[in-house]
């Protein structure tokens, strides 16, 4: 009798295994089928350490900005609207300032 009841635990057990596996399989097809967002950035720049330096003609371009003046992208464009900095000059889409410019702007 025991070896019965025995078996008949372990076909309920297979029954209950093989229905949470065909459930799993379901979630996994449904994560596969649904497609994942990206999560998206600030829209700002990052500080970047400039290749030339302020005494040397060339451009900066906004990340170079940010991490010689020492504040954010936000802070900057404040600063420009405020007139405290020159606006920037467009190369495509892409933001820059020469060098002397961006030097007199700091006060350096």
């Amino acid at each position: 009798m025991a070896f019965a009841f025995g078996a008949l635990l372990n076909q309920q057990g297979d029954d209950a295994m093989s229905a949470s596996t065909t459930k799993l399989a379901t979630l996994k097809e449904a994560k596969q089928a649904t497609p994942t967002l990206r999560k998206r950035g600030s829209g700002h720049a990052k500080p970047r350490k400039p290749l030339i330096s302020l005494d040397d003609p060339g451009r900066f371009y906004t990340g170079h900005v940010l991490a010689v003046g020492g504040f954010s992208a936000a802070n900057l464009f404040a600063r420009i609207a405020d007139g405290r900095f020159p606006k920037p000059r467009k190369d495509g889409k892409k933001n820059w300032w020469p060098t002397h410019e961006v030097k007199a702007a700091l006060g350096l």
